[in-house]
């Protein structure tokens, strides 16, 4: 099947030997490098049509960081990528466009990026963002690359990576079964008819109604599917697409008028009749023609009829999406079961002529009711708080009553971030504990058991298919949602809601202001992302191989017995494979040299050896007799042998505490931000005396939240894609994000997903 080249005449100056260089496999070299200044290497050696992002590119945009994983084809007028998207760990599509100095204007090439970053930022009037099934960009990100022949726009979206064109999914099959292009339509049907009726405010203020898709093809449909069903999303629309020939406010009505959406119409006709064929072409490569009937194959006649009506080619003029699948609904046949695929937008499908004059009766009550429940609403949403304008699941947990009751299960890897702030007593009430303190505001939790799960379980695989010990003598079939941080992107089976950050902390042991020649100090209170690779590692023994000015204190290493964290500090810190594997040699030799001492805590053992020997990682738990934070300052109180400990662990379990000093983070060319901060918002220097500011510090929100902090993690709820499950994941999701579970999460030194400037007791008790 032959694909239409939309591309060709925008980068036609480029002259590619298959004339499409965005899809070229003749001559795609990635970008060595993302310096500044270009080389001959970031473009085909042919025709010198900019070459292909490196892979393992990190994008930055306002709403977080993304990883580039690979290449995965191209769609319209850009290049796809498969991402990740670094603040939960999701994948994302990234798309790519151009702007090359052969084929725009200088003029142009900074004002159609600002358009596409601009038009594509679509919200709902009341400040949503529409979930009809239309794929919007999460953000467009405009490269700034001054000494460049081009400029480059990232626009992500966070559909699942399994989505296909129909165009693609067409390729892979000879044609599609009617049953299926029936649905197909109904799908998209009712995107377009919510579309063309719902009224739009872009960014530059500008509110548009009856907004047309205005590119609608195989290429711009997309299908995902979901066991054995499908949803179909509509992609790329005109308002930013077309790029080629930038909008402006006045030509912004072009796409908004009766003609553009019936070209919608029109086009959807087409699709249907391209699915039948199994082409768009004839042998002679000329546009299939509807009327020749061999072109149909073996379609019925009532959905070769609709076709033509919606192609305008018909008896019945369809004159908008809504009318056109009310007809639909009415001559369609019944559809297998096993066929039927969810659908977004349930609408009544025993809409027939004979009940219309009901229908407007029961519609102008309906209307009525309506209009005074819209008044009521308006007036309770003068009154809304803050936190529900910043997008708050629901305003208290009482208000969450869809939640499931009955016996469900969930959990977290035993000893992480989340084990311990949910299982911790005190924390957020004398004698009890978050668990205790969120049933109690919320009785249908006390049903839903929480499983502290075994660190060799933390792939989430044990989601589906293991079966989970709670007792000597029960276990059952699986658990119905996790809470952790994966340290890398799950398969798109699984969904991740996030609803809380928490951050890795790197300590040393804390020294009071008379004792100058401590850690802290020598430090200056902080440390590179370098200056740990090389200690974990095994690179150096001693403070004064990374500086001259640092103490000559033999390093001593600690990891926290929780597999989550350092497997997120393999991730964030250590990165490629050859740290990693470094990392792992001092694990492996420790456990050679020391099997007892570095896998369980023995009550009178020394928490350190002294030896000039590259010294073994040693594995303990936060608190206790022998934990990470006594054995820190120990070492260092040493007064015959001191040792200069370095650890690292959650930050959520290390704030109230003043044992260890935790060390602010620099990354390369940027200043080092500190993961706690003092109250008015001053941040923690050596000088300052953690246990005589005991409740007057806490966790650096703003940096955290803003992922400036560079060892943020979220923590998300985890669940199975599985409809004939009960999705609770979502529902738990819900109570923690609630004004007063944002505020329970932050008293527990978590960083909540929405910003809170003060929560009060009215709002969290």
């Amino acid at each position: 099947m032959q694909r239409v080249n939309f591309n060709s005449t925008l980068f036609s100056k480029f002259p590619c030997s298959r004339g499409n260089p965005l899809n070229c496999p003749l001559n795609f070299p990635q970008l060595k490098s993302q310096s500044k200044e270009e080389s001959p290497e970031d473009s085909c050696k042919i025709c010198h049509f900019p070459a292909l992002v490196p892979e393992k590119t990190k994008i930055k945009g306002k709403e977080g960081n993304y990883l580039l994983d690979r290449t995965i084809g191209y769609r319209g007028l850009g290049r796809l990528y498969q991402g990740t998207c670094l603040i939960d760990q999701q994948a994302v599509i990234i798309k790519e466009y151009l702007f090359p100095d052969k084929c725009f204007e200088k003029s142009d090439i900074k004002r159609r990026p600002d358009n596409l970053q601009k038009f594509s930022n679509l919200q709902l009037i009341d400040g949503r963002k529409p979930d009809f099934r239309l794929l919007l960009p999460k953000e467009t990100i405009i490269e700034r690359q001054a000494q460049r022949s081009y400029q480059r726009c990232y626009s992500i979206f966070n559909v699942a990576v399994s989505a296909l064109s129909l165009r693609g999914y067409l390729e892979k099959n000879d044609s599609i079964e009617e049953e299926i292009v029936w649905q197909i339509l109904d799908q998209v049907l009712q995107s377009l008819s919510l579309l063309h009726r719902q009224k739009f405010r872009l960014s530059f203020g500008v509110v548009k109604s009856g907004i047309a898709h205005g590119n609608l093809s195989l290429d711009t449909l997309l299908i995902s599917f979901d066991h054995q069903s499908f949803l179909i999303y509509l992609a790329d629309l005109a308002l930013w697409e077309r790029f080629a020939d930038p909008l402006s406010t006045k030509n912004l009505n072009e796409i908004c008028t009766d003609t553009a959406r019936l070209e919608d119409l029109k086009n959807l006709g087409y699709i249907g009749f391209y699915l039948l064929a199994g082409t768009t072409v004839d042998d002679e490569g000329k546009p299939l023609d509807p009327y020749q009937d061999k072109n149909w194959k073996d379609c019925s006649q009532v959905l070769k009829t609709y076709l033509f009506n919606l192609m305008g080619k018909g008896i019945l003029s369809l004159k908008t999406a809504e009318i056109a699948r009310q007809e639909l609904l009415k001559v369609r046949p019944k559809i297998s079961p096993s066929k039927v695929s969810h659908s977004l937008l349930p609408l009544s499908s025993s809409t027939t002529s004979n009940h219309r004059r009901w229908w407007w009766i029961g519609g102008g009550i309906l209307g009525l009711i309506l209009l005074v429940l819209l008044l009521y609403w308006l007036s309770i949403k003068i009154r809304v708080s803050q936190f529900n304008l910043m997008g708050f699941a629901r305003g208290k947990i009482a208000n969450i009553a869809d939640t499931s009751s009955g016996t469900f299960y969930y959990g977290a890897i035993q000893g992480s971030s989340w084990d311990y702030v949910y299982t911790q007593k005190n924390l957020t009430k004398f004698r009890e504990n978050l668990e205790e303190t969120i049933e109690n505001s919320f009785p249908n939790l006390k049903q839903w058991t929480y499983i502290s799960l075994g660190g060799n379980q933390s792939d989430f695989k044990f989601l589906v298919t293991t079966p989970i010990r709670i007792t000597k003598k029960r276990e059952i079939d699986r658990i119905n949602f996790m809470i952790g941080s994966p340290d890398s992107p799950l398969s798109t089976q699984y969904k991740t809601s996030p609803f809380a950050y928490d951050a890795i902390a790197v300590f040393v042991a804390f020294n009071y202001a008379k004792r100058q020649n401590g850690l802290p100090y020598a430090l200056k209170g902080q440390i590179t992302l370098k200056q740990l690779q090389k200690i974990y590692t095994g690179q150096v023994k001693h403070w004064d191989e990374l500086n001259r000015h640092f103490p000559p204190l033999p390093i001593q290493l600690y990891v926290p017995t929780d597999p989550e964290i350092e497997a997120i500090f393999k991730a964030r810190v250590l990165q490629t494979e050859d740290m990693k594997k470094k990392y792992e040699f001092l694990v492996a030799k420790a456990k050679e040299d020391n099997p007892e001492t570095t896998d369980t805590m023995l009550k009178n053992q020394a928490c350190s050896q002294k030896s000039e020997d590259i010294r073994p990682i040693y594995r303990r738990s936060t608190y206790g007799e022998e934990g990470i934070l006594q054995c820190i300052i120990k070492d260092f109180e040493d007064n015959d042998d001191p040792i200069g400990s370095i650890g690292f662990d959650s930050l959520s379990k290390i704030v109230s505490q003043c044992s260890v000093y935790p060390l602010a983070i620099s990354t390369e060319g940027k200043d080092a931000i500190s993961p706690l901060i003092l109250d008015r918002e001053q941040g923690i220097t050596p000088e300052t005396n953690l246990c005589n500011h005991k409740g007057s510090y806490g966790v650096n929100t703003k940096a955290v939240r803003s992922q400036k902090y560079p060892l943020t993690y979220p923590l998300s709820v985890i669940y199975y894609r599985d409809n004939r499950r009960n999705l609770v994941g979502d529902q738990f999701a819900d109570v923690l994000k609630t004004r007063k579970g944002q505020c329970l999460l932050k008293i527990v030194q978590l960083t909540p997903i929405f910003e809170i400037t003060s929560c009060k007791d009215s709002d969290t008790f």
